[in-house]
């Protein structure tokens, strides 16, 4: 059985040709949903863009809080002094239990 060679290699280059403008409209399609993401990105930047402003001078106003807050939270931090020291290896019961018994 002999093989048409010519034929051959025009079918195969027909199904690649046909692969590349599929995979190419593909990718055109992708470009433009992506343009299309943008565009509708900058729109929902632009539209949030006057809240956040608002947003942003609301919280300069409430500055007074925040350092109450922050005073609270130097004093409890403060006052860990008066804890006993919490016990770790060295000092902890067993460590104790175990220098007694190689005595």
């Amino acid at each position: 059985m002999e093989i048409d060679w010519e034929r051959f290699k025009q079918v195969v280059d027909e199904k690649l040709e046909n692969r590349l403008k599929s995979i190419t409209s593909k990718l055109d399609e992708q470009d433009k949903l992506i343009s299309d993401l943008n565009n509708t990105l900058q729109s929902l930047i632009e539209i949030a863009k006057p809240k956040a402003n608002k947003l942003n001078l609301k919280s300069l106003t409430k500055p007074a809080t925040v350092s109450k807050e922050n005073a609270k939270k130097k004093e409890s931090e403060g006052s860990c002094e008066d804890k006993p020291a919490e016990l770790t290896k060295d000092n902890s019961e067993e460590h104790k239990e175990l220098n007694a018994e190689e005595s």
